[in-house]
């Protein structure tokens, strides 16, 4: 099982592995956490520290467009989650 809080909302978000080690959610939730530890948080840290440095804005402004799209992600397999539930009915 894997977590991911949206730094930004706190929602948090949760996958399982599957059996076999391939799970697209838990890889994708895997990958959203590495960004946030090794990206997104320097960036915020940066732009806290010096918030008037228009690179350490614009490193943020990257990040957040890239977590983003992370979300993004997220909210299509769960949407396609959705409707391939509704298909077994």
């Amino acid at each position: 099982m894997v977590e991911f809080v949206h730094p930004h909302t706190g929602v948090t978000y949760r996958a399982g592995q599957t059996a076999d080690g391939r799970s697209l959610s838990h890889e994708l939730l895997t990958r959203a956490n590495t960004f946030v530890t090794d990206v997104w948080q320097p960036a915020a840290s940066a732009a806290r520290a010096t918030p008037f440095d228009p690179d350490a804005r614009g490193a943020l402004e990257a990040a957040d467009r890239k977590l983003e799209a992370y979300t993004d992600v997220i909210s299509d397999l769960r949407l396609l989650r959705n409707a391939v539930d509704r298909a077994e009915d």
